[in-house]
C-alpha cells in the first residue's frame, strides 16, 4: 500500500491501477455492486470494485479488512472469500483493505458496523459475508463464461481459477474472463444455502500456509517503524507521570541545543515533545527533559490501597452494580439476597487482579505526513481501528475524515495496544507544526510509565446451596474501573464499553437463580483492554471459586462441573476430551487444575500441571493441555499456533506480570522490572481441537483464558493452599504456604 499514491476514494470508484483486470466490489451491508468501467488502457480489463481484483494473467487480489497482528487472520480471511471464489491459492494475492465502514466494517453486533479487529472477532465477522461475496464474484465469472462460449451457465462448472464446460470440452481461466467480462448492474443473488458444504472445501479446514510469515522470517516485512520519507525527522513524547499532571515548566532551550535536536514542544494538555534529525537524538533529548508538572488529583493514587477501596465496594451488597446477568428469581440485588438467606449453605471468596501491561514487541509508533497547507495528510501505521485513526486524525487536525489517506501496515504484536492512537495524533500534530514527515516512537519507558493498562479488579463471589446438596443461587460482584478506549471520541467508548471488563463474566452453569454485577470504581491510571478483556480476570474467579467449592464438597472438579453442565453438551465434550487428553483420574491426587470457559460460542475447557519449589515460592509450569471447540477451523495448523500463543500470554500475565502506582505514578519502566515469560519457562502445550460443523467463533484472546484458574487449582491440588490474586508472584507463594 505504500507504493501506491491512491487516494482512498479514487480505489473506490475504479480510478487508477490500469490494467488491473476485473474487479468485484462488494458492499457488506447491501451487497451491492454497480459497476463503474475505467478503461485507462485500451485493455478491456479495467472494472475495478473494491473487494477483489482478477487480473488477465489470472492473479486474484483480495483485499483483507483486519489488522495483521501475527494472528494469521489476514491469510484466514483470504482463504474464506478464495474458497467460495474456487480460486488457485497460488495465485492468490492478498491486501490490505482501505479504510471504509461502509464496505469493510465488522459484522459482530458490538462492532457496530466498524473496522476493528479486536475481541477476537475478526473470522467470525466476516465469515458468512466474504462466503457470500466469493460466490457472488465466482457467479459472475459463470455468467461471463456461459455468454462467451454460447452454452446454458448451469452446464458450467468451476475448477481452482477455471470454468470448464466438460459438454463440449471447452475451458476458460478466471484471468482469461477477467479479460472481457463486464460487471453487471446488480450482482447476482446468492442464497447462504447455495454455499459449499463443508464437505466441499478444498482450503477451508486445510492447513494453508500463512502468507505473512516469509516475510517476518526473512526480515522484508515492512511496519510502520520501518517507514523512511524524504526529509523526515524524529520525536519522541513525554507524558505527565500523573493523570491530569500538566507541564508548569520545562527546559526546552536547553534541549534544543542537545546535537540533532530540531525543536522541543508542548502538546497540551500533558505531553511534551523533542523533534530531531534521528530518533537517538530524540530520545537523548527527551531523557534530558527536565519538567515540573503541576499536582493533580491523582498524586496520591496507590494501586495496593485501591484494592482496599475495591473490595469494600465489592462486598457492600448495598452498593448496586450494573447487573449483567439475571437468571431465575433474580430482578434486584434484594431478590439474590433473599434466596442466599434461605440456603443450607454459602460459599464465598474473593478475588484479586492487577494491572497488566500489554508487553507487545514492536514500539509504539506512527508516521504522518502533512500536505496542501494542513489540508490533507498520509498515515502510515499498523492499527486495528483504521476508520477511526481516520476520524481523530482529521480532528486533531481539523479536516475532514476523507483527507485522511491511511497506509496499512502490519504489527509487532498488539494485544489490546493497536487500538490506541495517542501516537497518531501527536505525529500527525507534531507533522503540521514541522512542516514535514515525521516519526513518533514512544520508548519502551515511555509506553510502560505514560501507556495504558488493563485495570485492575476485585471480585466478590457467593453461592448459595440446598438441602439437596444442589447450587440454587449465584452472586458475583466485580469492582473495577471501565476501559476507556484508548483515544476514542465519547460515542464509540460508550457503544465499546459493554463488551470490555464484562467479557466472560456470564455462566453457563445450572443454577436457578444467577445475578451478575459490575461496580464501577474509578482509578487514576490511563486504561485499555488487553488480550483477553476481562475475560481472563472473571474466569479466573469463576473457575477457581467452582474448584473451591467442589473441594468444599467432597467432589470431583470434573464431575461437578459435567453435572452443572448438563444442558450443554457442547460444554461437557470439550471437559472430557481435555480430561482424556490429561489423563484426568476422578479423586486422584495430584499437581494438576481444570477450567472450563465459554464466551459467546467458544468452548474451551485447560488442564494444567504445576511444580511449586517451596523455599523460593516460585511456580513451573511444564505442562498445559487444551480442548477447544470454535466451529469450524479455518486453518488448523494456525489454530493451533494461536491457542500456543495464548496460552503463554495467559501464562506470563498470570505468573510475573503487574503494574504498581505509587504516588499516582507508574513504578515499573521496562522488562527488567516487568518481567515476561522466558523461553525457558515455557510449558508444552497439548491441544485437541473438537470437530463442530458451526460457523466460525473467535480464538485468539480466548485460548488462554483459562490458564490461571487452572494453575491456582492445581497450586490448590498440590499444597492445600489458596491463590486467589494474580499474579502469582513468590512472595504470594510463600505467603500461602505459611498460612
Amino acid at each position: 500500500m505504500t507504493d501506491l499514491p491512491m487516494k482512498r476514494r479514487e480505489f473506490l470508484v475504479g480510478a487508477g491501477l490500469s490494467g488491473l483486470g476485473l474487479v468485484f466490489g462488494l458492499d457488506l451491508k447491501l451487497a451491492r455492486g454497480a459497476a463503474t468501467k475505467v478503461d485507462t488502457d485500451g485493455s478491456g480489463a479495467g472494472l475495478k470494485m473494491a473487494w477483489v481484483r482478477i487480473a488477465p494473467d489470472g492473479t486474484i487480489t483480495i483485499m483483507s479488512p483486519a489488522a495483521e497482528e501475527g494472528q494469521g487472520s489476514m491469510t484466514a480471511l483470504a482463504v474464506i472469500f478464495a474458497e467460495e471464489l474456487d480460486a488457485d491459492w497460488n495465485k492468490v494475492a492478498i491486501e490490505f483493505s482501505p479504510a471504509d465502514d461502509n464496505i469493510y466494517g465488522n459484522q459482530t453486533w458490538w462492532a457496530h458496523g466498524l473496522m476493528i479487529t479486536a475481541g477476537s472477532s475478526s473470522i467470525s465477522g466476516y465469515y458468512q459475508n466474504l462466503r457470500i461475496y466469493g460466490a457472488q464474484a465466482r457467479r459472475v465469472l459463470l455468467d461471463a463464461a456461459a455468454a462467451q462460449l454460447n452454452v446454458p451457465v448451469g452446464e458450467l462448472t468451476t475448477q481452482p481459477s477455471m470454468v470448464v464446460h466438460a459438454k463440449s470440452g471447452q475451458s476458460l481461466s478466471y484471468g482469461a474472463i477477467a479479460s472481457f467480462a463486464a460487471l453487471p448492474a446488480t450482482l447476482p443473488t446468492v442464497s447462504a444455502k447455495a454455499l459449499k458444504h463443508p464437505s466441499q472445501f478444498r482450503l477451508i479446514g486445510h492447513d494453508i500456509p500463512r502468507r505473512d510469515v516469509p516475510a517476518k522470517t526473512d526480515g522484508s516485512v515492512e511496519y510502520s517503524i520501518d517507514i523512511r520519507l524524504p526529509n523526515m525527522v524524529y520525536a519522541t513524547v513525554l507524558r505527565a507521570p500523573v493523570v491530569g499532571a500538566t507541564p508548569i515548566s520545562v527546559n526546552s532551550d536547553e534541549v534544543s541545543r542537545m546535537p540533532d535536536v530540531l525543536k522541543v514542544m508542548q502538546l497540551p494538555p500533558d505531553r511534551v515533545a523533542v523533534a530531531a534529525r534521528t530518533f537517538e537524538a530524540a530520545l537523548a533529548g527527551e531523557r534530558a527533559l527536565k519538567i515540573k508538572w503541576s499536582s493533580a488529583p491523582g498524586d496520591g493514587f496507590d494501586s495496593d490501597a485501591a484494592f482496599d477501596r475495591h473490595s469494600a465496594s465489592a462486598r457492600d451488597l448495598s452498593q448496586e452494580g450494573f447487573a449483567l446477568q439475571k437468571l431465575g428469581q433474580t430482578t434486584a440485588a434484594g431478590d439474590i439476597l433473599a434466596v442466599m438467606n434461605g440456603a443450607a449453605k454459602i460459599y464465598e471468596a474473593e478475588y484479586r487482579t492487577e494491572f497488566v501491561y500489554h508487553a507487545q514487541m514492536e514500539p509504539v509508533n506512527c508516521v504522518c505526513s502533512v500536505k496542501d497547507g494542513g489540508q490533507s495528510v498520509e498515515v502510515w501505521t499498523g492499527t486495528g481501528t483504521p476508520t477511526l485513526v481516520m476520524r481523530m486524525v482529521a480532528g486533531a487536525l481539523g479536516i475532514a475524515p476523507e483527507q485522511v489517506l491511511v497506509h496499512r501496515t502490519q504489527l509487532g504484536g498488539g494485544f489490546g495496544r493497536a487500538a490506541g492512537i495517542e501516537s497518531l495524533l501527536d505525529s500527525a500534530v507534531l507533522s503540521k507544526e514541522m512542516g514535514r514527515p515525521v516519526k513518533v516512537i514512544w520508548s519502551r519507558e515511555s509506553d510502560v510509565r505514560f501507556g495504558r493498562f488493563k485495570p485492575m479488579t476485585v471480585e466478590y463471589l457467593r453461592a448459595g446451596e440446598d438441602s439437596n446438596g444442589q447450587l440454587t443461587a449465584w452472586h458475583y460482584r466485580m469492582a473495577s474501573d471501565e476501559v476507556d478506549t484508548a483515544g476514542s471520541n465519547k460515542p464509540l467508548a460508550v457503544r465499546l464499553a459493554v463488551k470490555t471488563q464484562h467479557v466472560g463474566v456470564e455462566i453457563d452453569y445450572d443454577i436457578p437463580n444467577v445475578l451478575t454485577e459490575i461496580v464501577r470504581n474509578r482509578v487514576d491510571a490511563r486504561l485499555s483492554p488487553v488480550r483477553g478483556v476481562g475475560a481472563t480476570i472473571n474466569q479466573f474467579a469463576i473457575e477457581s471459586f467452582i474448584d473451591e467449592i467442589a473441594v468444599a464438597r467432597g467432589a470431583d472438579p470434573l464431575e461437578l462441573r459435567l453435572d452443572l453442565l448438563r444442558n450443554e453438551p457442547p460444554a461437557q465434550e470439550v471437559l472430557r476430551v481435555v480430561s482424556d487428553l490429561a489423563g484426568w483420574r476422578k479423586g486422584e491426587k495430584t499437581n494438576r487444575g481444570l477450567s472450563f470457559c465459554s464466551m459467546e460460542g467458544t468452548f474451551l475447557a485447560t488442564v494444567a500441571e504445576i511444580s511449586v519449589d517451596r523455599q523460593t515460592g516460585e511456580i513451573r509450569v511444564p505442562e498445559i493441555w487444551i480442548a477447544i471447540d470454535v466451529g469450524i477451523a479455518i486453518s488448523p495448523r494456525n489454530l493451533d499456533a494461536q491457542i500456543h500463543g495464548s496460552a503463554i500470554y495467559a501464562l506470563s500475565n498470570a505468573l510475573k506480570e503487574r503494574i504498581t502506582f505509587k504516588k499516582g505514578a507508574v513504578e515499573q519502566s521496562n522488562f527488567y522490572d516487568y518481567p515476561v515469560l522466558r523461553m525457558a519457562e515455557i510449558p508444552e502445550v497439548h491441544i485437541q481441537i473438537v470437530p463442530s460443523g458451526r460457523d466460525p467463533v473467535g480464538v485468539g484472546d480466548r485460548a488462554g483464558v483459562g490458564v490461571a484458574p487452572a494453575v491456582a487449582s492445581a497450586f490448590f491440588a498440590a499444597t492445600g493452599r489458596r491463590l486467589r490474586q494474580t499474579p502469582f508472584l513468590p512472595e504470594r507463594v510463600l505467603a500461602a504456604l505459611r498460612a
